[in-house]
């Protein structure tokens, strides 16, 4: 499985956490009333043992192993 970002898009998640601070971008998966699921996405301010690491255009990406299911 790979997670890839455009290089504009990049472009954009890099300025934004050199000017707030951040590791990288969080993705997520939440569980919401009775449609499903839905897609959360966040500047992560750290990376935890429960996160699976994605690299792309030199950005780094989050996710927990468990929202990867």
């Amino acid at each position: 499985m790979a997670i890839k970002v455009t290089e504009k898009a990049a472009h954009h998640i890099r300025r934004s956490l050199e000017k707030d601070g951040g590791v990288g971008l969080r993705f997520g998966v939440k569980t919401v009333g009775c449609s499903g699921l839905s897609y959360t996405f966040e500047k992560a301010s750290e990376i935890t043992s429960d996160d699976e690491i994605f690299e792309s255009e030199n950005v780094k990406v989050l996710v927990k192993k468990t929202d990867l299911l």
